[in-house]
């Protein structure tokens, strides 16, 4: 099959060494394209395996897609270990060497500010779930308007009871989401003195929210011992945090193609 792009997988210093692993597919060569300060690390690929309607796409393909996934992040971490890296967006192609290369000129400034941000520093999440049943238990215990609600309900008569009842469901509800939106920010506090940048995490499944923090790696005992101790209180209310990570700067460098795109620099590769 016909080598016809560069897959890219991370913006590292000119100088940085180029990680020896197995690439994105196997057998292909992981080589720097460089400018200045910086390079872009990237392998030859065939564009056709990678794009979705052409009859050699794998794309529709889970397993395949899971392997080059896995594969994109081994380059990343490798290329994390001796120095910063910023780690391109899974699925990056340019069409050739030339096109990456104008790429890279195009974007110098922003990327060479953004580089040294990562320096020393990896990529936390902290997550927040809800027990909604337990939660709710607490609420109706330690919330006193929510209390003296309930029992409002619960000394009426039939009609009030029943208009007293829609009333406290409504309030249960805004209760409920104040104390998770006040517990998120409690995250984002605890973040704010050691981490150079955070990002919002969406909710998900059982995941209320969260927060990405990307925190020098000195200071990661720091937020550790922050996050054990919010997780008593928080366990007590039906709530759990869980931190993960390190991890290479993924939200950091979707913030940075997220501004390149505000100011029109163009990061539909980033």
């Amino acid at each position: 099959m016909t080598i016809s792009a560069l897959y890219a997988y991370a913006v590292v210093a000119a100088d940085a060494p180029v990680p020896v692993l197995e690439a994105i597919l196997p057998h292909a060569p992981i080589l720097a394209v460089r400018h200045g300060a910086l390079a872009v690390l990237a392998s030859p690929v065939p564009r056709a395996l990678f794009e979705t309607g052409s009859p050699e796409a794998m794309t529709a393909d889970p397993a395949w897609m899971a392997a080059r996934a896995t594969r994109h992040h081994a380059v990343v971490m490798a290329a994390s270990e001796p120095g910063p890296a910023l780690p391109l967006a899974f699925g990056a192609l340019f069409s050739d060497g030339a096109a990456l290369l104008a790429w890279l000129v195009a974007h110098e400034a922003t990327l060479a500010a953004a580089l040294p941000l990562v320096e020393g520093a990896a990529e936390w999440s902290l997550s927040l779930s809800e027990d909604t049943q337990r939660h709710a238990a607490w609420l109706a215990a330690h919330d006193p308007a929510l209390a003296a609600l309930r029992r409002q309900a619960e000394a009426a008569g039939p009609g009030t009871a029943y208009l007293l009842q829609k009333r406290l469901g409504k309030v249960e509800q805004g209760v409920r989401a104040a104390h998770l939106e006040a517990t998120l920010q409690r995250l984002a506090d605890m973040t704010a003195g050691v981490a150079r940048h955070t990002a919002a995490m969406a909710p998900r499944g059982d995941r209320a929210g969260g927060i990405t923090a990307l925190v020098p790696r000195a200071q990661a005992g720091v937020l550790n011992n922050a996050v054990a101790a919010l997780a008593q209180s928080c366990q007590e209310a039906g709530l759990a945090t869980e931190l993960s990570g390190p991890w290479p700067p993924y939200a950091f460098a979707r913030a940075v193609a997220q501004r390149m795109a505000r100011t029109h620099e163009g990061a539909a590769h980033v």
